[in-house]
């Protein structure tokens, strides 16, 4: 059997993403089990940039909350493992978390620095995974058909 570098590539490449995506994703389905903590919003912003083009404008926000485990303090600016927002979602936080309010933090047990305000697995922050899991099932389908 002679393989086609092309579809070596898809493998390769595709393997190379949901190797590199899979400790995000546990991460993130283990944060669902996190204790919980409360937490005090310090800042609440977007964070605006722009592009080369006027229509290029990245939109996300930008949360500083602090929290306490075990009497450390600690702050955190996580929303979540990993996530991907449209800037539709994205100007919506300020207002779901404005400056002062207090709110539930989920922190990891073995590093309780380590935290987020919105726990679990979210679809749009895994698209890379997707993408990657595509390309490897392509070139693989390919190398042994």
């Amino acid at each position: 059997m002679l393989l086609n570098p092309l579809t070596v590539g898809f493998f390769l490449l595709g393997s190379i993403g949901v190797l590199a995506s899979l400790p995000k994703l546990v991460k993130a389905i283990k944060s669902a089990s996190w204790p919980v903590a409360s937490g005090k919003v310090l800042e609440s912003t977007l964070d605006i940039s722009r592009g080369n083009k006027v229509s290029d404008k990245t939109i996300l926000p930008h949360l500083l909350y602090e929290y306490e485990v075990g009497g450390k303090k600690y702050t955190s600016k996580k929303i979540h493992i990993l996530r991907g927002w449209t800037a539709n979602e994205a100007v919506l936080y300020p207002d779901k978390y404005p400056k002062g309010s207090m709110l539930i933090v989920y922190y990891n047990p073995r590093k309780p620095a380590e935290a987020v305000i919105e726990k679990g697995f979210h679809f749009t922050g895994f698209l890379g995974l997707y993408v990657s899991a595509i390309f490897m099932f392509l070139g693989a389908y390919w190398m042994f058909r």
